[in-house]
Order: structure tokens, then C-alpha cells, then sequence
């Protein structure tokens, strides 16, 4: 059991470490952040996003190359340049111009959100980042129905190219929730955490279980237990000392006997 504990202490220890060393990775000199990814995820520290940046992806799949969108205007190229300054490796860094940003988005999600709620057909809404637009679920078992085109016409009718539908279900919608490499790193730790407490939840018990040992149970019915191993000296002691209770049925048996002896 000692092993199995420093194991899963080392593990949560090592999770830890590379929580700790992905979020404050940055340049030992000067003030810049080593790349794109750890100047986004202190940014999500603080729950910060400046107000030029309309999207961030990742570029080819890992954590530390991503995408920025920005709007094309002065602003954004302004953006652009305050991010390079802000990263020491800006081949990290790369951007696209974008036409919403995510302050309009987010309006479109809540007005959708409000307007469809009773809709049995409404699913539910995403951000894409990287389309830059809103993706709007509408029940894939009931797109043949009139009522499900005609909300699909109208919200593109009202919105256009800034929400794009798509047919599903409800548990397409809830996978498709991306999570970013922290969160996962940090849904990982607490599922080991999670898991370890129940490791040792199940291990206690079952200690505890077997400390408790039936040794022996003599032909009156008398169990000789121990909360500990015994040795085999100590083991044929207890049985020897079991006293059976006397039974009724005994007590009825001697009184039989004694008024067959009278007669």
C-alpha cells in the first residue's frame, strides 16, 4: 500500500510541476513572454482579452503557436504590433483579420439564446474562433420539419454570415465543446486526484476489513476471530477457551434425561 501511495503522490506531484512551469514560462531576461501561448494564458489569468483581438486558435495544434484575429483597421494593426513587442519568439505569433468581434458575438449568442429558448428544435449556440462566427444547433431528428427551416431561414435572414447552422443533437453540441491544453491539464489533474482518493477510500476499507480474521468456528457455533495474525499457538489457545453458550434445546434434553432416570 506504502508504494501505491508514493506513486500517486509522485504523479500529482509531476501534474503540479507542469501546471506550474506551463503557466509562468517566460523569458529569464527582460520582460517578454517566451511565445504566443504563455502570453495568452496569463492573459486568461487574469481574464484579460484586449479589445482588438476577435479570435485566438491554435495554429498547428499545439499549445504555444497561435492565431490572433484581429479587425483590419488601425486598431488592429496597432494590436499587432503590441503583441509582437510582447513576445520574444514571434514566429509563435500569427494573425488573420476577422469582420466580428467578440463583443458582437456574444451579443448574437444571447439574443438567440433569449429568442429560441422555447424553440424544440433549438439545441444551442457555440463561439468558432476561428470562423469568426456563431454556430447555431437546430435538433438534427427534427430538421425535416417546416418550423425547423423556417428558424433556420429567419436567423440567417437576420444575422447572415456572422452564425452558420448546423443539424445535431444534443450530445454533438456538448463533445464539441472544445478545451484548451490547460483546462485539459488541469481536468487531468483532478481526475487523478479524484481517482487517487477513491484508490485509497477502497484500500482502507478493505484493510480494515481484513483486520478482522475468523480463525476458527467450533461445532457449538462459537467464533474464535482476531484483529490481527495470530500464531498458530495462540490460534488453537482461543479455540480452546471458546465456551459454547448452552442452548434450550439442551437444557430440554438433560431435564428429559433426569425424569427418565426418577422413573
Amino acid at each position: 500500500m506504502k508504494r501505491v501511495l508514493i506513486s500517486l503522490v509522485c504523479v500529482m506531484l509531476i501534474l503540479c510541476n507542469a501546471c506550474i512551469s506551463q503557466a509562468d514560462e517566460t523569458v529569464s531576461t527582460g520582460s517578454k513572454y517566451y511565445s504566443a501561448g504563455v502570453m495568452y494564458r496569463e492573459w486568461q489569468k487574469k481574464n484579460y482579452l484586449p479589445d482588438y483581438v476577435y479570435g485566438v486558435w491554435s495554429t498547428d495544434g499545439s499549445s504555444n503557436n497561435l492565431t490572433f484575429g484581429i479587425p483590419d483597421n488601425e486598431a488592429g494593426n496597432a494590436g499587432m504590433q503590441e503583441i509582437f513587442a510582447l513576445v520574444y519568439d514571434d514566429s509563435t505569433v500569427s494573425f488573420v483579420y476577422q469582420q466580428y468581434s467578440r463583443s458582437y458575438l456574444w451579443q448574437i449568442i444571447d439574443e438567440i439564446n433569449q429568442t429560441c429558448k422555447q424553440n424544440p428544435a433549438f439545441e444551442g449556440t457555440r463561439p468558432n474562433e476561428k470562423e469568426n462566427c456563431i454556430t447555431v444547433y437546430l435538433s438534427k431528428d427534427m430538421q425535416h420539419l417546416e418550423s425547423t427551416q423556417k428558424t433556420a431561414r429567419e436567423l440567417t435572414e437576420k444575422y447572415g454570415d456572422a452564425i452558420q447552422i448546423e443539424y445535431a443533437n444534443l450530445i454533438t453540441v456538448l463533445t464539441q465543446y472544445p478545451l484548451r491544453q490547460s483546462q485539459r491539464l488541469y481536468v487531468f489533474l483532478l481526475m487523478t486526484i479524484g481517482m487517487s482518493v477513491v484508490l485509497m477510500a477502497v484500500m482502507g476499507y478493505t484493510v480494515r476489513r481484513r483486520r478482522l480474521v475468523l480463525l476458527m468456528q467450533t461445532s457449538g457455533g462459537v467464533a474464535a476471530v482476531s484483529d490481527a495474525p495470530l500464531t498458530n499457538k495462540r490460534i488453537v489457545k482461543m479455540v480452546k477457551h471458546s465456551s459454547p453458550p448452552v442452548t434450550s434445546q439442551l437444557d430440554k434434553n438433560v431435564m428429559d434425561a433426569i425424569d427418565g432416570i426418577k422413573q
